[in-house]
């Protein structure tokens, strides 16, 4: 019985772990790109995926989405939804990048802002670290929206 509370532990640590890890890059993120505006309106525009015209009114509502998704994964009330969003932002990061890397479009990420362009890597890092962001935001509203289910069921 003891080996099971241990595991089950170790289990709900790592998870709030990861949600914690997770909403606080989501913030870190969206601040940063809130520093400069025209310059990740230009990091938009170089992924040449949208018509320019629409790079400013994507730059301006992007970052505070970012921030959104990232508080509401740190507060339990709104955990799920942002745990959706995030999943839905890291996909469309995700198809954003792959298609500028099949494209040969030379891009800077537009990640964490003109402060930390130099950190971003090569555009197939970033296609990692966005996959590999995925994948663990997947697995997180896998956790909890099977946590969700359980709690619902002992009303």
């Amino acid at each position: 019985m003891n080996a099971f509370l241990n595991k089950f532990s170790w289990h709900k640590g790592v998870q709030m772990t990861c949600m914690i890890a997770l909403g606080l890059l989501f913030i870190f993120a969206g601040l940063s790109k809130l520093q400069d505006l025209s310059e990740f309106t230009k990091d938009i525009n170089d992924y040449r995926m949208l018509p320019q015209d629409w790079a400013p009114y994507l730059a301006a509502w992007l970052p505070w989405l970012e921030t959104f998704t990232g508080a509401a994964i740190l507060f339990r009330p709104f955990r799920l939804t942002g745990i959706w969003l995030s999943c839905l932002l890291l996909a469309m990061f995700t198809f954003a990048v792959a298609t500028a890397l099949v494209r040969g479009v030379d891009i800077s990420c537009g990640c964490f802002g003109k402060a930390f362009e130099a950190y971003a890597g090569s555009a197939s890092i970033v296609l990692l670290r966005d996959i590999c962001l995925l994948v663990a935001s997947f697995g997180l509203l896998r956790l909890i929206w099977k946590n969700e289910l359980a709690d619902s069921s002992l009303e």
